[in-house]
């Protein structure tokens, strides 16, 4: 009996370090609210100056370590990351559940984004993907 609180402070401890990973956060909602949050005139300049430069480099660094060297072709990928004040990611979600997703989203929830003018500033984007089409003579 006495190791159940020592484990539960070291378990709220550790969950406390690393963002939530689309536990109560819906992709299509998040997706709307990263929309709505970049579009927003009072957030305009902040976003296009400083967000959108810094998760574009991380997305791009993220991408080429992630991207999976097969001939499966490149599947639809989506995150967004939802950002504290002081631009540490609280939660993130992907799209969907294939290896380029949780490794962009491991990769892009680690790192550190522009401290936003706002709580729970929303910051995502979306690739289509596409099969590799077979080479015609």
């Amino acid at each position: 009996m006495r190791i159940r609180y020592p484990l539960a402070l070291l378990l709220s401890v550790v969950m406390g370090l690393f963002p939530v990973r689309g536990a109560e956060l819906n992709y299509a909602t998040a997706l709307a609210q990263s929309k709505a949050d970049a579009s927003n005139p009072a957030y305009e300049d902040w976003y296009w100056s400083l967000m959108y430069p810094a998760f574009k480099g991380a997305r791009r660094q993220a991408f080429a370590e992630c991207l999976p060297l097969n001939n499966e072709g490149l599947p639809s990928i989506g995150q967004v990351l939802v950002l504290d004040t002081t631009g540490a990611v609280r939660q993130s979600v992907a799209r969907g559940d294939s290896a380029l997703d949780r490794c962009m989203q491991s990769k892009l929830s680690m790192r550190r984004y522009p401290a936003p003018p706002k709580p729970d500033f929303h910051v995502g984007y979306e690739l289509e993907g596409s099969p590799i089409l077979p080479r015609t003579p």
